[in-house]
């Protein structure tokens, strides 16, 4: 069985839209009286607590630059599948806040290499939701477990730097985010790619912006500090690395105890389907 989902956009009348979305449907062999397949449902590998890291050699003889993937994963509390608004507003927030400085602290300042990044993701269905904070660093000198390292040690310097922003500054950088949240899409494109993701993900909040930007305007800086305990620095943090080697590097097949907080476990990207299968799912 199968499903078809149809969606119109643009200048066209609800019975324009249903006429087109029927000629569609007609032209693929469905029809009305046919009971449609339930959608596919949207599935996510839960995180484990040790970090791991996957190591990827370059199939590139040319490719000399390694690069750090770091990705962690802020889950609901069980028996709970959905992050409140404000957990997932908390890491948003908490990303946005720091994500200046370290592209500062790691490119300009230690000079690892021309990119350097901190990014905030989320995934929602209509079963689960959960959000990443990731961390992208790309080096033509340094290995990418060294590259971790770094990427760990500002983190843990950001604690004092986040202890001693002041409110006003932090009170500025919260109504930056929600301001960046509540703009209007640029082009009607974009606008419909929005839409069709709540209709593709079946989760239909099409004033999801709306909802995370009050979400944001009650985040305090106390509520951060802790969110950059429990989702990065904790021993209850959900970590993995993808470490992408360049042609010219070692491959490590162990973790190196002189780095600082590196993963606990390293493996080939080739065990990467068996891991996925041995963790949880949401």
């Amino acid at each position: 069985s199968s499903r078809v989902e149809c969606m119109s956009f643009g200048n066209l009348s609800p019975e324009e839209a249903l006429v087109m979305a029927q000629a569609v449907a007609h032209g693929l062999g469905y029809s009305a009286a046919k009971a449609p397949a339930e959608p596919a449902e949207l599935r996510a590998v839960a995180l484990s607590l040790n970090g791991t890291a996957f190591t990827i050699p370059t199939p590139n003889p040319e490719q000399s630059n390694s690069a750090l993937l770091g990705t962690f994963q802020l889950l609901p509390v069980i028996p709970a599948r959905e992050l409140t608004a404000k957990k997932a507003a908390t890491l948003h927030l908490l990303q946005y806040v720091m994500k200046q400085r370290c592209k500062d602290r790691l490119r300009t300042e230690e000079q690892l290499g021309y990119t350097a990044s901190c990014s905030h993701n989320a995934i929602r269905s209509r079963t689960y939701s959960t959000s990443y904070l990731r961390v992208l660093v790309q080096s033509g000198n340094y290995t990418a477990a060294y590259l971790d390292s770094r990427a760990m040690n500002f983190f843990n310097d950001y604690v004092s730097e986040l202890v001693s922003m002041s409110d006003k500054t932090f009170s500025t950088r919260r109504k930056s985010l929600v301001a960046t949240t509540l703009n209007k899409p640029a082009s009607l494109s974009s606008e419909a790619a929005t839409i069709w993701t709540e209709i593709s993900q079946h989760t239909y909040s099409f004033n999801i912006s709306q909802a995370q930007a009050e979400a944001l305007q009650s985040v305090t800086k106390a509520e951060v500090q802790e969110m950059l305990q429990e989702a990065v620095l904790g021993s209850a943090r959900r970590r993995v690395s993808l470490w992408y080697i360049g042609a010219d590097k070692p491959v490590p097949t162990t973790p190196e105890p002189n780095e600082i907080d590196p993963p606990q476990i390293v493996l080939p990207i080739t065990a990467l389907e068996g891991w996925k299968a041995a963790q949880p799912s949401l």
